[in-house]
């Protein structure tokens, strides 16, 4: 890592990778930096979202970039962020992220925004400037995806 503020990374799998972001650092920055570790991105798009819970909300599409990863980091509550390699219904997980997490979503990897998970939240989302113009696919679901509820 060049900076201090992303730190370890201490999960890992085909469609993403998590890592621990010191609470110190300033979201965007932090985002910025990951993404530019991860990728050798320099010129990154990088947004601020709040997020309000919605425990009856669906997923009608996912969106894929074919050749830039995307940097989710979540300054403040939990989040489910919906990724999956092959594009279907079936094929969707819910990953947790929570404050002080961040995700690193590979290129290839379909996926979608988060939404917030218990509480209001806000995250910061990177990518290489202008992904949304340039590297982005969307997909109409067959069926619509709902939010796996707690047991």
């Amino acid at each position: 890592m060049h900076n201090s503020c992303p730190a370890l990374k201490p999960s890992h799998s085909l469609l993403y990778s998590i890592y621990c972001v010191k609470p110190a650092c300033d979201g965007k920055s932090a985002a910025a930096l990951l993404l530019r570790d991860v990728s050798q991105i320099e010129e990154a798009d990088v947004l601020s979202f709040d997020l309000t819970p919605d425990p009856a909300k669906s997923y009608s599409e996912l969106e894929i970039h074919h050749r830039t990863p995307q940097v989710i980091l979540v300054e403040e509550g939990r989040v489910l962020v919906p990724v999956a390699k092959e594009f279907g219904t079936d094929c969707v997980e819910f990953v947790p992220l929570s404050a002080g997490e961040a995700m690193v979503i590979s290129p290839e990897v379909w996926h979608f925004g988060p939404t917030a998970s218990g509480a209001n939240s806000r995250i910061i989302v990177a990518f290489r400037q202008g992904t949304p113009k340039h590297d982005l696919e969307k997909r109409t679901l067959p069926t619509p995806v709902t939010l796996p509820q707690p047991s």
